[in-house]
């Protein structure tokens, strides 16, 4: 492949994440949940959260309350009946270089870290990790425009030498550590042993008169974590952000310091964790027999529903809206650098793409399409009308669980084929709050169906 080749697969990638932004963009702006749902997505779901640290006392109880490990309500109700594991140790102490963003070496400070509490089932691994800092490091970070702690260089391993989480640290980087451990991987070839993660990660507590902090750390991933006994964290670098603001404080960028030292940290996994089991449920009685269920797993810490719809046609995409979308290629003019676009032509770009959802006949055209591409409407897939619900499970109870605003929540809603649509999701109920049996309400082309389940018993 000649580098012209390469330079046309690029450009087409970037356009298409370009406008898969702006449509998932467009596609919440049609609710009045848009501002919210940006806000919560960066709270909960995204990386970083950029509000600050050092909270005012409401801001810290609704964050405690309502994103304590930023996993969903599912993974938080599990902790709190006990699925989580406070390990005694001793914290880990280095003697650390403190580096500014250019690597410039200003001083040594020694900092200590310890994992206050962790939890581990088949999709997630989260960490809360406690640090504290020795007294001069305020000397180089200002606690109050503290937004983000990051553990630039972490792995994990456990007790059979399975790559449990690996920062993204670059090839040579990974190399050495293989080398470090003896270990026998390839950098980003992922199995069973070297597993692939996507992590989301926020400060929880930063006090400054005491020079201490808490860092959650959620690795997560799509097929499943091993039965691990023995977790090893290691790492040699903490990264913190701190946001540069001018009088107004206004943010005007941000500066990184970077802590260089090596810490070691080893934990026992609790045998809840490591023998964790699933149990199942069976249809009894369905209000429409076209939903044919083919797994409902019980979790300690969610519930997942398989469902397959058959004799459905896959719609296709209005060709008038495609014509319209492929002429805004042309309004994109790209920068000096030769990567980004302009911030005019971006502008452009953004505004036609709002006028093809909100003007005649477009936005008829794609809510007819959108209309027929989801039969099952669920929340968090897409966003519902005023008093329209999407789906959710009740126990014997009735007491009500939705789905389960997580990034480690599976879930799948899709067109298999021209006539089959599978629909997979993740619900909050557990093992803690789930009953014997248990109901499934399915919004179907907009009807609410019914789908009894009963606990499969074991002989």
């Amino acid at each position: 492949m000649n580098n012209e080749e390469l330079n046309k697969i690029i450009e087409k990638s970037r356009l298409k994440i370009a406008i898969s932004n702006l449509e998932n963009e467009e596609k919440m702006k049609k609710n009045n949940k848009f501002k919210i749902a940006k806000i919560l997505s960066v709270a909960c779901v995204c990386l970083v959260l950029t509000t600050g640290i050092v909270f005012a006392k409401d801001i810290e109880k609704f964050i405690k309350e309502r994103f304590d490990l930023g996993l969903g309500k599912g993974i938080d109700n599990a902790a709190e009946n006990g699925y989580i594991e406070s390990p005694e140790m001793d914290p880990v102490t280095s003697d650390t270089n403190v580096e500014r963003d250019l690597g410039e070496i200003i001083d040594n400070i020694n900092t200590s870290v310890k994992i206050k509490d962790f939890l581990m089932d088949d999709y997630n691994l989260s960490v809360t990790f406690n640090f504290e800092f020795e007294e001069k490091v305020k000397d180089y970070i200002n606690f109050d425009n503290l937004h983000n702690i990051e553990l630039s260089d972490l792995f994990v391993l456990d007790e059979e030498n399975r790559i449990i989480y690996s920062a993204a640290v670059g090839e040579k980087r990974f190399n050495e550590f293989c080398k470090e451990h003896e270990l026998n991987y390839k950098y980003l070839e992922f199995d069973d042993n070297y597993i692939n993660n996507g992590l989301n990660w926020f400060p929880q507590r930063v006090s400054r008169e005491l020079n201490k902090a808490e860092l959650v750390y959620n690795m997560y991933t799509d097929n499943e974590y091993p039965r691990s006994k023995k977790l090893d964290f290691y790492f040699t670098e903490i990264t913190i952000s701190e946001d540069i603001l001018d009088e107004n404080r206004y943010v005007q960028g941000e500066e990184k310091t970077t802590l260089k030292g090596k810490w070691e940290l080893h934990v026992d996994v609790p045998e809840k964790m490591y023998k964790r089991t699933s149990e199942y449920y069976e249809v009894i009685s369905t209000t429409n027999e076209e939903l044919k269920v083919n797994t409902a797993k019980l979790l300690d810490t969610c519930f997942e529903i398989g469902i397959t719809v058959d004799n459905l046609k896959r719609p296709e995409y209005p060709e008038e809206v495609q014509k319209e979308k492929d002429k805004m290629f042309d309004l994109l003019v790209l920068s000096e650098d030769g990567i980004t676009y302009t911030e005019e032509s971006q502008k452009l770009f953004s505004e036609r793409n709002h006028e093809i959802y909100t003007t005649s006949p477009y936005k008829e055209m794609i809510a007819e399409y959108e209309k027929e591409n989801t039969p099952i409407i669920c929340e968090g897939i897409k966003f519902l009308k005023d008093g329209e619900e999407g789906c959710y499970v009740l126990n014997s109870n009735g007491k009500k669980f939705k789905c389960n605003m997580s990034p480690s929540r599976k879930c799948r809603h899709e067109f298999v084929s021209d006539t089959q649509y599978e629909y997979y999701e993740t619900f909050e109920m557990n093992k803690y709050t789930a009953t014997d049996k248990i109901t499934m309400m399915i919004n179907y082309k907009g009807n609410m169906e019914k789908i009894e389940l009963e606990k499969i018993r074991k002989n």
